[in-house]
């Protein structure tokens, strides 16, 4: 993602997925790439909106292009 010019942060502490992305959510950060086990094994991510909204899971390239296209257009919606 950085490579596309994307500002990330990785949560790897040892909570769980729920208490990560309650916190996000909190912490008012507009999009989640939540990466588990089949999303790393499928090159994937299940992406989830701060609203509340989960579009699904898309190829890990797909969404970059997508989140790429929106920073260009300062657009901050789905459709990625």
């Amino acid at each position: 993602m950085r490579t596309v010019g994307v500002r990330v942060d990785v949560d790897s502490r040892a909570e769980t997925m729920n208490h990560k992305i309650r916190e996000a959510q909190l912490s008012k950060i507009p999009f989640m790439a939540v990466i588990g086990d089949k999303e790393a094994a499928a090159n994937t991510v299940s992406i989830r909106a701060r609203s509340g909204a989960q579009p699904g899971v898309k190829p890990l390239a797909e969404f970059a292009e997508g989140m790429k296209r929106n920073i260009s257009e300062k657009r901050l919606d789905l459709s990625l």
